[in-house]
Order: structure tokens, then sequence, then C-alpha cells
């Protein structure tokens, strides 16, 4: 639910418990002459804008939880994607989807240093870059068997991760960089 439509639906909600003849004559009073609504119409209303304004914010609170722990887990995503990429511990970057080795050792250790020095990632938009308009996509090998797919999104310095080692695929989550994007041009 988009905040917006929840403020109004509190607001509504909250208008019926507050003003309930208010919301009986914009309702129905307006069609009629000399009427009043009934104690049930009104407390009906009330009951009824009483339920809307909780379950709203039980909406909101239960959305902003699940947001804060979906980020949560993007960020231990990339701290794991992180601790991986060590020197030590990459056995190969090879270009995809051909397979064929694309990084020496020495291209290897610019890329550690170069990963080191980025800042957190954003999440991606699955509906802009990744996937097919990819310049350059890398398979990252470690000798613990983990594996992540680095991609070129765009040539401004744009990179995605992703556990997806498929062809075409768009990045879980999205980082610029000035100096990958020198990387990826000598690999090239």
């Amino acid at each position: 639910m988009s905040p917006g439509v929840a403020f109004l639906l509190l607001l509504i909600g909250l208008f019926h418990v507050i003003f309930p003849r208010a919301s009986w004559f914009m309702s129905i009073g307006w069609k009629l002459r000399d009427a009043e609504p009934s104690d049930a119409y009104l407390a009906l209303s009330r009951v009824g804008g009483g339920l809307v304004s909780v379950i709203t914010v039980i909406v909101l609170i239960v959305e902003m939880v699940q947001g804060t722990a979906q980020a949560n887990h993007q960020m231990d995503e990339w701290n794991t994607f992180r601790q991986e990429m060590t020197v030590q511990n990459i056995t190969s970057i090879t270009e995809q989807p051909t397979g064929t080795p694309a990084a020496t050792q020495q291209q290897i250790d610019a890329f550690v240093k170069d990963i080191n020095n980025v800042s957190s990632p954003a999440p991606s938009n699955p509906n802009q870059g990744g996937g097919a308009s990819a310049y350059s996509t890398y398979l990252i090998s470690c000798k613990d068997g983990y594996q992540v797919v680095l991609i070129e999104v765009d040539q401004q310095g744009t990179f995605g991760i992703t556990k997806d080692t498929a062809v075409g695929i768009i990045p879980d989550y999205e980082f610029t960089s000035a100096s990958l994007t020198d990387w990826a041009a000598s690999i090239s």
C-alpha cells in the first residue's frame, strides 16, 4: 500500500470515528430533508472507521518491518560478497556467457582493491539496466564454491551483483565505481 493511500484511508477512518454525523450527512443526509441519522448508523460509522484506521496502521507497520528486513537481508548479502572477495579466495573471473578466463592474478588483485573501496549498494531497479542491456558480465568463482556475477550495467561506472549465474540476468543490487570501470576496460 502506498503511503498516500494509507494516509487517505487513515483520515477517512478517523473522520468516521470523530465526526459520524458529518460522514452520514456527506453520504446520505444531503439527499434528505429534515432527517437525522439513527443511533445504529452512528455506532456502525464509528466502529467501521475505527476498524479501517486500525487495519491501515497495522498494514503500514507490517510494510515498514518487511522493508527493514529486506534491506537488512540485502546488506547481509553485500557483506557476504565483500567477505568472499579476497585475493586468497578468488580462483577465477571468467567472462560470461563464454566462460573464457578474463582476469589475470594481477587483475584479480586490482578487482579486490577496487571492490573494497565501494560504498554500500542500492537495491536494483528491475525495470532498468541489467540483463540484455549489460555491457559485460563476469562470473567470479571462489575456492569455497561461492559464485557471484558482476554485471557492468553501463559505461558510467554502474555495476551490479547477483547470485543468479544465468545469462541475461538483472542485478540484485547496484553500486558505482569509476575504478571498476577502468578495471573492466583493462580486461576486455
